[in-house]
């Protein structure tokens, strides 16, 4: 994530091809590769700057993968001109479903046990994408969702690429039976092949094309989507069509090639990076390398790399790949949640240790049993598909029960934050705070409204009325327009859609009708952040249509401007990141119509994260206070805001300056609860319920800037 993005954790796990076992032959070179591989994914899960492109080893297990099942899937239908899908599907699940549903019942209950309430929500959405096979599309889906970036990783974020292995079991024999209905459908059964590899190219080259698209457009999603990733398995499937394996060649040749393939792969894994586009063009470097292992065998070579990928440790852990796999990023994740007190080496240490543990113990009690179990129930097609079914529904059904827990509590929540906000206590919230009406709330102090576990689900202040024009979305607060005294807009990213619940408060208070255009990430200023390209372009277009509707809406003389500070600005010239910021806003504000004749920033809130909701739900089960245990430095969290410095630098009288950060943090801490409040509902935006508390005093402190502003004219019919 993100990942965990290309995830916000490194790239997210990788994962081992489980189709050994596909032919009765076992090749030491691929047991060999399946060991490189996976050494690759947990040596950079652990040490991710030493090994920063170890993810490569996805890669090379789905070449592998796409090589072992379409040589067996051909084997079959060249016997029988047919195929029996139903048996190869129960092939599969008998091959997989134990161990992948073990771990995924494992932490299903370790999550409900170990982990905040905080993160139930994601982590049992994914636990259930991940039994449903869907959890790379549930990534994707997230990589493109600015509220993603504070995600927490999950226990399972790497069944994503479980998940794509799955849809291309289910895919691509489909292909091929297709193809051998065409064939007998011309009563030429040897035309089954040529039909097949046709239809095999043309998945391989489109998919390849819509990678390199993809990745060029979005990194993030198109490193999840299956359709950038079936190229991959098409390339170890070509090969198996080709029925080349070097067999004939010198075997200097072969062993050379082995070499280079085996160099490709691990030279991947030195020289690729978090930045690299995946799964486009550099894909190819660790493909080609698997396919050219697959290619030369095992050659007898005195110079072949035979003797080292024979060895006894290498071909054990090419065995246990799949349940290494499975086990080291669930260790990885709920290993610091048991060892509090361990340091972050010797956890990395005891993931080694536990993982090859519980990896042959996976191997030798779980896997083998069921994949070479005699009995008929799991020997039959429906039989074993019955148990799978029934196997994913227990799992799915710890996930409903905690699901279910999670959702009386957050609607426990609910109504409690209801019940206070519709009282909307002096003490309450930021009113704790208020210089000018300092209080306290005794009965608050070991109380937090809303909880973290329902806050974190939490969106800001709801869009009434939403009108979408183009990429400009308006949404409405305040008094109703015709009601409506004078009409203010307020602009910016998602931290200008958090303070929509605080101006509501006060359009209520002045009689103003509000309009507020936001876009997630796109902040109201003509600085570049480091986006893909595909969001840089329509952060582009939001600005340059909110420019224009605003120039076509002249009614609107007030412009109220938040967004978030800091992040990933794009230095200008000589500029550094802040002064490119700070220039970036004065030239979108200079560049508003006449009829704005206001304009007010809004000074952006400290940043936080996830661990602070952790932390307050901790500090409440625990009895402790909160806002003592749970306080953050300020140094830390509350940095420069280029927003800020574009107002002072102005010196325009009508660019006024307005904050409430005293109301959040005191000379040295800032809170995550005030007055019985939850601040943030997650990484940096604040709850709705704090941001209206916010309210009354941020209309106290506006009232000598509304003085100053220049007389509403009267609001036309229509906005």
């Amino acid at each position: 994530m993100p990942g965990v993005l290309k995830p916000s954790t490194p790239k997210a796990p990788a994962s081992p091809d489980p189709s050994r076992g596909t032919t009765s032959e076992v090749r030491p070179e691929i047991q060999a590769m399946r060991a490189v591989a996976v050494a690759l994914v947990v040596i950079f899960h652990l040490w991710p700057s030493s090994l920063p492109g170890g993810y490569v080893g996805v890669d090379v297990f789905f070449v592998i993968s796409g090589f072992l099942i379409t040589s067996h899937l051909l084997r079959e239908a060249d016997g029988s001109g047919r195929l029996s899908l139903l048996r190869f599907w129960a092939r599969r699940a008998r091959r997989l479903l134990p161990a992948a549903l073990l771990v995924l019942l494992v932490c299903a209950i370790g999550v409900v046990t170990l982990i905040a309430r905080v993160h139930w929500e994601q982590f049992l959405g994914e636990i259930r994408a991940s039994t449903l096979y869907y959890e790379n599309w549930f990534l994707a889906d997230r990589a493109v969702d600015y509220w993603a970036q504070g995600d927490a990783a999950s226990p399972v974020r790497h069944y994503w690429s479980l998940s794509v292995e799955e849809q291309f079991y289910l895919a691509w024999p489909v292909i091929i039976a297709l193809a051998g209905l065409a064939a007998r459908a011309l009563r030429r059964t040897s035309l089954l092949r040529p039909i097949a590899a046709v239809a095999l190219t043309a998945v391989t080259i489109g998919s390849f094309v819509i990678a390199i698209i993809l990745t060029g457009d979005d990194p993030q999603p198109a490193y999840f989507n299956t359709f950038a990733r079936a190229w991959e398995f098409g390339a170890g499937a070509l090969l198996a069509f080709a029925g080349i394996r070097g067999r004939g060649l010198p075997a200097r040749l072969r062993a050379l090639v082995s070499w280079g393939g085996l160099a490709a792969i691990v030279i991947a894994g030195f020289v690729f990076t978090e930045t690299t586009h995946f799964p486009g063009p550099p894909a190819l470097l660790p493909v080609l390398g698997a396919v050219a292992v697959l290619w030369a065998g095992a050659p007898g070579s005195r110079i072949s790399p035979m003797p080292v990928l024979r060895q006894r440790p290498m071909q054990f852990l090419g065995d246990i790949s799949y349940s290494v796999y499975l086990w080291h990023w669930p260790l990885l994740i709920f290993l610091p949640y048991i060892l509090t007190s361990a340091s972050t080496t010797v956890i990395r240490l005891l993931v080694i240790v536990f993982v090859v543990l519980f990896g042959w113990l996976s191997k030798r009690f779980v896997e083998d049993p069921v994949r070479f179990s005699s009995a008929a129930v799991i020997r039959r097609p429906i039989g074993m598909l019955g148990l799978g079914a029934a196997a994913m529904a227990c799992v799915l059904f710890v996930v409903g029960v905690a699901r279910a827990d999670l959702t009386r509590q957050i609607n426990r929540s609910h109504a409690a934050e209801a019940a206070v906000v519709k009282k909307l206590p002096r003490c309450f919230g930021a009113g704790a705070r208020d210089p000018l009406n300092t209080c306290t709330t005794p009965a608050m102090v070991k109380k937090v409204v809303p909880s973290p576990g329902s806050a974190a689900g939490e969106k800001n202040a709801p869009c009434r009325a939403p009108k979408l024009t183009g990429r400009v979305l308006t949404c409405r607060f305040g008094v109703p327009y015709a009601k409506a005294k004078r009409l203010v807009l307020l602009v910016g990213d998602s931290h200008a859609s958090m303070f929509r619940a605080t101006l509501e408060v006060v359009a209520r208070k002045r009689a103003w009708a509000g309009i507020s255009i936001t876009h997630t990430g796109c902040a109201f200023s003509k600085a570049e952040k480091t986006l893909a390209p595909r969001e840089q372009t329509i952060c582009r277009q939001w600005r340059r249509q909110t420019q224009a509707w605003i120039a076509a809406h002249p009614e609107v003389s007030v412009v109220f401007v938040a967004g978030i500070s800091g992040g990933d600005i794009i230095p200008t010239g000589s500029m550094s990141r802040q002064e490119t910021a700070v220039e970036g806003y004065r030239a979108m504000w200079r560049a508003l119509p006449a009829h704005v004749t206001d304009l007010v920033y809004l000074r952006d809130t400290p940043k936080a994260s996830l661990s602070t909701l952790q932390c307050v739900e901790d500090a409440l089960a625990a009895g402790k206070d909160p806002r003592s245990v749970c306080a953050l430095p300020r140094a830390k969290v509350l940095g420069p805001d280029a927003g800020v410095e574009a107002v002072r630098r102005e010196d325009n009288p009508r660019w006024r300056l307005v904050g409430v950060n005293d109301l959040l943090c005191d000379t040295s801490r800032c809170f995550t609860v005030i007055g019985g409040a939850l601040v943030y509902k997650d990484g940096h935006h604040l709850t709705k319920v704090f941001a209206t508390t916010l309210g009354p005093i941020l209309d106290r402190r506006l009232a000598a800037i509304v003085r100053a502003w220049t007389p509403a004219a009267p609001l036309p019919p229509a906005a």
